[in-house]
């Protein structure tokens, strides 16, 4: 896996820890109708920060196929940081299949709009996928 930080559990949700105060919880939740209403209407920073919180569980139950989902909608209009995550969503199997070549597509295009961080994941990201489409499966 490309991203070692991101611990696979058996319920197939991330074990990370976000350690953010109670306060940070209450403001999401009340937030959650007035981003829906915007991702609605198709702005792509509240679908991306839709996708945010129904990947971590902030506000709203956690689910990675919604969160995908949202991640999708924003990533098409060039949201960068929807591009990652749905990158990472792509590559870990969650809310999607897993699919190496799709997350590195999505690497790269958050990569070209300046995600510095990606340039060596997406270097390893593409080997991978290249190295899969040549075999014929998927690793």
């Amino acid at each position: 896996m490309l991203f070692p930080h991101v611990n696979r559990a058996k319920s197939n949700s991330l074990t990370m820890s976000r350690d953010l105060p109670a306060s940070h919880y209450k403001e999401n939740k009340k937030n959650v109708d007035s981003l829906r209403k915007k991702a609605a209407q198709g702005n792509a920073d509240a679908q991306y920060n839709l996708g945010d919180m129904y990947f971590h569980g902030e506000g709203v139950p956690a689910d990675k196929a919604k969160a995908a989902q949202w991640f999708r909608k924003a990533a098409t209009q060039g949201h960068v940081e929807a591009q990652y995550y749905l990158g990472i969503a792509y590559d870990s199997g969650r809310g999607v299949p897993e699919d190496k070549a799709k997350a590195a597509q999505w690497f790269r295009k958050s990569a070209e709009q300046g995600m510095r961080r990606l340039n060596t994941i997406l270097v390893s990201c593409i080997a991978t996928a290249m190295a899969s489409s040549r075999t014929g499966r998927n690793p």
